[in-house]
């Protein structure tokens, strides 16, 4: 899979991921630097694959008014969230769909907490036969996981160079 300037590339665990460079920036730019900075968080948007094994986020949201987050937890409630994905589906011909979430950790190197891996679990649930994707950004790594059987795998940092 060729890979765009600046985009970022996961690979692991039957999974090939491209992160858009404009998905990138916006999780740069709300990095959970702060221990009082509330975490940040929304969904993950993109294509897949025939096969779903290779997956690409072209497009995120961020918190939105409606939903409630403070430094260790968020609340996604906003409508808008739904409303991205359904008109990023409309305007792509189909091709566009939710791939998942994100959110932030005040880790350097973040890891799922237990209330994340439940999340998940709820999220597989809801969505039974799609390959979605789970992202938490740290301070200064981001780790992108996939459930891989009863557990979650986080996806190694690729260069095509």
């Amino acid at each position: 899979m060729p890979v765009a300037v600046n985009e970022h590339h996961y690979t692991g665990f039957r999974h090939d991921v491209l992160i858009a460079s404009e998905v990138w920036h916006t999780w740069s730019r709300n990095r959970q630097l702060e221990p009082a900075h509330s975490e940040s968080f929304g969904v993950l948007i993109g294509w897949t694959s025939e096969d779903r094994r290779k997956l690409h986020v072209t497009n995120i949201t961020v918190p939105m008014r409606g939903d409630q987050h403070s430094p260790q937890s968020f609340f996604m409630k906003a409508p808008g969230h739904q409303a991205s994905i359904e008109q990023l589906h409309r305007e792509s011909g189909g091709t566009h769909i939710y791939l998942g979430t994100w959110h932030t950790h005040p880790q350097r190197i973040p890891s799922p907490s237990g209330i994340d891996k439940a999340d998940w679990r709820r999220c597989i649930k809801r969505n039974p036969g799609r390959s979605l994707l789970f992202v938490i950004v740290g301070t200064e790594e981001t780790r992108i996981y996939v459930p891989w059987g009863p557990i979650f795998r986080s996806l190694r940092p690729r260069s095509d160079e």
